[in-house]
């Protein structure tokens, strides 16, 4: 495709397509898990970069490779990399056409966990498993709040988790969570939302 469809308009139709489906993933009110195996370069690293909880195999690769080919970072990626590594590391990444091993990603925060090769598939099936498991709604508002805290001021953000905190705290996953903490118990946060207080 690059070599068929790069005229502008062609380039321009198919990003704003990508917001269609792209926006409401990084968007989406859950915690994504993205599972990295082989090589994430380009476009694909930005694609990875938009969970919430990344899983590589050992073998797996991230790579830049934007200006070898003389093209821009895309897909995200020049918003989630220097959020997530800081825009030094960023910018030092991205111009030399940098490449981290997964151990790499994981020592610079941008993979959660790195497994075999073979067991990837079942660790990030288990993170998502126990992800489901969890008090859904209220890590989905947190989601959402914390999207906005490097363009928000602290005062402002003190209030989003106020209000954020108070609708938590009327959630029937609060209140399962507190009885199973009182009770000493696992909570149980799938059945929670058919609890009434």
């Amino acid at each position: 495709a690059l070599t068929t469809s790069c005229d502008p308009w062609t380039v321009h139709r198919r990003f704003r397509a990508l917001k269609t489906w792209l926006f409401p993933l990084v968007g989406l009110d859950k915690p994504v898990v993205i599972g990295v195996n082989g090589h994430a370069v380009g476009g694909g690293m930005g694609l990875a970069l938009t969970g919430d909880l990344v899983i590589a195999s050992e073998s797996a690769k991230f790579m830049s490779g934007f200006f070898k080919l003389g093209v821009m970072p895309d897909i995200g990626m020049m918003y989630h990399l220097p959020r997530l590594i800081g825009m030094a590391q960023a910018k030092n990444f991205l111009f030399s056409g940098g490449t981290f091993t997964a151990e790499q990603a994981a020592q610079l925060g941008l993979v959660f966990k790195v497994v075999p090769d073979a067991e990837l598939y079942e660790a990030g099936l288990a993170q998502a498993q126990r992800l489901a498991e969890g008090p859904a709604q209220v890590m989905g508002l947190a989601k959402t709040l914390m999207a906005r805290s490097f363009e928000t001021s602290l005062a402002d953000m003190f209030a989003f988790e106020g209000f954020g905190q108070a609708l938590a705290m009327s959630n029937p996953e609060f209140h399962e969570g507190l009885e199973a903490a009182l009770q000493r118990r696992e909570a149980d946060f799938i059945n929670a939302k058919d609890l009434k207080f």
